[in-house]
């Protein structure tokens, strides 16, 4: 046998040993459930949760208005920006054309940031909301959007920013 073993064999030999000192069953308590468990186990109805109110609804469709208006002025801004970046590649600061492509850069940025304060507004009435243990899926469909409208917006301001190169 080898000294590895022996530790082993040892604490093997001791849970048999411990084992047996083991007395009857019916000295120790039945852990079946006892009746004052059973009513203690019973389901218990959830609070409701109060939905959004009226207020923040307003709140939410105010929002989801605004940047839907700021994405149509995007929308139709950004095929002129385009052209107009295409038109200033490969040209110096100093040419007009280039100064053109960089305003009409900067307008679609613009638009895309008052689409970021419309999705900022989403996010305080989240907080506001969960904070007061609302409901919050109206808040985060309109944040879902918003989300992707500013992803829309994103590449499209990254082509004209693109076109723009030499």
């Amino acid at each position: 046998m080898t000294k590895a073993l022996l530790p082993f064999l040892t604490s093997g030999l001791a849970a048999v040993l411990v084992a047996g000192c083991a007395q009857s069953s019916d000295k120790y308590p039945s852990l079946a459930m006892r009746p004052a468990e059973r009513v203690s186990a019973q389901a218990v109805a959830p609070t409701p949760v109060p939905a959004v109110s009226e207020q923040a609804f307003g709140r939410i469709k105010a929002a989801a208005e605004t940047a839907r208006s700021v994405h149509q002025q995007f929308i139709a801004r950004q095929p002129a920006a385009l052209r107009r970046a295409q038109a200033a590649r490969g040209l110096g600061m100093d040419d007009n054309r280039r100064a053109a492509a960089e305003i009409a850069l900067a307008d679609l940025k613009s638009l895309h940031g008052q689409t970021t304060l419309s999705l900022s507004d989403l996010d305080r009435l989240e907080f506001e909301s969960a904070s007061t243990f609302t409901v919050t899926t109206d808040i985060n469909a309109a944040q879902e959007l918003l989300r992707e409208i500013l992803s829309r917006q994103s590449a499209l301001m990254d082509a004209v920013a693109k076109a723009m190169q030499p």
